[in-house]
This record gives C-alpha cells, structure tokens and sequence, in this order.
C-alpha cells in the first residue's frame, strides 16, 4: 500500500514535468538490478551505509546518471526511510506507467521460433482480445517441448506439450485415469 502510494506521487510528479519516459527507463533499470540480484537490496537495507552513499549505489545502478526527478524521488525515499520498499515502487511505477500508455506486457514462450506470419495473427488477435498495444517479450524454452506458454500482466495460458504431460503423469499416478 505504501510502495504504491509512493509510485503514484512519484508519476504524478514526473508527469507534471513531462518527464515520465525518463522516469521509466531509470525506473526499468532499477528494476532489472533489483530483480537480477539481492545485493541492491542489501546494501540499501544496511544501517551503516549513509543516505549520499546509498543515493550513490542507485545512481550508479541506473547507468550513472538519472533524471532530476527521480533524483528528487531517491532523496525523499532516503529521508524518510523508505528504502526498502524501493523494488515495490519501482514494480508499482512501472504499472502506472504502462496503464497510462495503454500498454500490456506480453510473454510469449515458445519450444521453437514462432514463424512470422504466425506470430504476427497471433499477436494481432491478442491485441484485439485485451484491446491495448503490446510489449512482447519472446522466449524460445526447448524445455516445453511444443505448444506455447502466454503470459499478460497476471494472467497465464499455458497450453504446452510439457504441462500437458505432467497432467496425464500425475493422474497415471493416482490412478484416476478412467477409460
């Protein structure tokens, strides 16, 4: 609730000073670190570490340099304590950010490359289905075997060969197979 308190004033702030891309792309890097690794947040949880060194580590992780306004961002989050929720309101920010663009994330797994045509009426009918733009993200998994794994936002179809035998594994197993 407070991380996303936070988020909120952060976008709407960043949005007065028409800065909100820039916002998010310091805010996307930030993210990436704190998902990729648990040192960040470590060492933001550190009491011994002040708030210039801790402002320092963050501006060093988004690429050296950040944009005034999350700049101001960090020094309010560092005065009044908040650094442990930064990896929350930096998921949250990223929420408001692609609501307001009408956009959703898409996972699109696959066991092979998806032809083009194919992904192209593929991802034409998802677009149509959810009616928002799409950021697609693909991913070849030889692991799943066939079929794909589709994920937006918080939702998951997962129609591959892999879980489809899983299934049929686990009712062998108990026996509830009936003919």
């Amino acid at each position: 609730m407070i991380a996303s308190r936070y988020a909120r004033a952060l976008f709407q702030f960043a949005a007065d000073r028409q800065a909100e891309d820039k916002v998010f792309e310091d805010i996307r890097m930030l993210e990436k670190i704190f998902s990729e690794t648990t040192q960040l947040k470590s060492a933001l949880n550190n009491p011994l570490l002040g708030k210039e060194v801790k402002k320092q580590l963050l501006i060093t992780v988004c690429g050296g340099t950040i944009h005034p306004v999350f700049e101001r961002f960090i020094d309010l989050i560092l005065q009044n304590k908040r650094e442990s929720l930064l990896h929350n309101v930096a998921l949250k920010y990223m929420d408001f950010y692609y609501e307001s663009r009408n956009l959703a994330i898409v996972r699109l797994t696959t066991a092979l490359p998806l032809e083009q045509d194919i992904e192209k009426r593929l991802i034409s009918a998802i677009k149509n289905l959810i009616r928002k733009d799409l950021m697609v993200e693909k991913n070849v998994e030889p692991n799943i075997i066939g079929g794909f794994i589709l994920e937006i936002d918080d939702l998951r179809w997962d129609g591959s060969i892999s879980t489809q035998l899983k299934k049929i594994h686990k009712k062998l197993a108990a026996g509830s197979f009936v003919k």
